[in-house]
């Protein structure tokens, strides 16, 4: 099955060839986007919010051309930059210690975004586990300890919480298949086919990335976990 739906995702640059109809392992997010460097992909069940958030979005994108305001505009708590030959801007690190919800020392910061990166290769190179590394690093983002919670185990650096943005190059193909690997295993893992949530996945993001789809590499690397792990995350949340 990992075989022939990645090879058939070679040829297919449009959603109508992708599938008929719009996919609906889960309901479609607000479709608030930056151009086509970011969209919304994914909307947190309010069961799974960190404590303090109303509500946050995993969004997918391209790694070139962000800004801080952009960051600011879409509530970018988080980057993930899962491609090893893009690197972000430092200024994406905004340091704001007006912003911070706790009073701060001379010698501490807050920031409005924190940059995380693990270095995916777009082809079949990937060690499996290190893909598994971007899927913890994403739920490590989102799930980022407050403020209040560094403040007593006394760290001096503290980040926002709120939405996080994982990019590669051309937002179609590593930050997609590690979006959706996150996704089906943190929510769907029992309920839904890691199929249907990869397509899911891939066609809020076909037409907007200029690769269109997933390598064959990166997919069949993607598969390779799926045959390998039933479960990465303890306690599954179906929807």
């Amino acid at each position: 099955m990992s075989d022939s739906f990645c090879e058939k995702l070679q040829h297919i640059t449009t959603k109508k060839q992708l599938c008929p109809t719009p996919p609906t392992v889960w309901k479609f997010p607000p479709c608030f986007r930056e151009e086509n460097i970011m969209n919304a992909i994914f909307k947190i069940p309010k069961t799974h919010l960190p404590k303090g958030l109303n509500e946050q979005f995993i969004f997918v994108g391209i790694g070139h051309g962000l800004t801080p305001e952009m960051m600011k505009t879409n509530n970018i708590a988080g980057v993930l930059n899962v491609a090893y030959d893009v690197y972000d801007p430092e200024d994406l690190m905004v340091k704001d210690n007006s912003k911070s919800p706790i009073t701060l020392a001379p010698n501490e910061a807050y920031f409005l975004t924190q940059l995380q990166k693990v270095g995916l290769i777009d082809s079949d190179e990937n060690d499996i586990m290190t893909l598994i590394s971007a899927v913890y690093a994403l739920d490590a983002l989102l799930n980022f300890p407050s403020a209040e919670e560094l403040k007593k185990n006394n760290m001096v650096n503290f980040f926002a919480q709120g939405n996080v943005f994982v990019h590669c190059y051309s937002g179609g193909s590593r930050s997609v298949t590690v979006t959706a690997l996150y996704i089906y295993y943190k929510f769907f893992v029992g309920k839904s086919t890691f199929q249907d949530v990869y397509t899911q996945v891939i066609y809020q993001r076909i037409e907007e990335a200029s690769n269109h789809h997933p390598t064959l590499g990166i997919c069949n690397t993607a598969y390779d976990i799926i045959n390998t792990f039933s479960e990465l995350f303890p306690k599954p949340i179906y929807r």
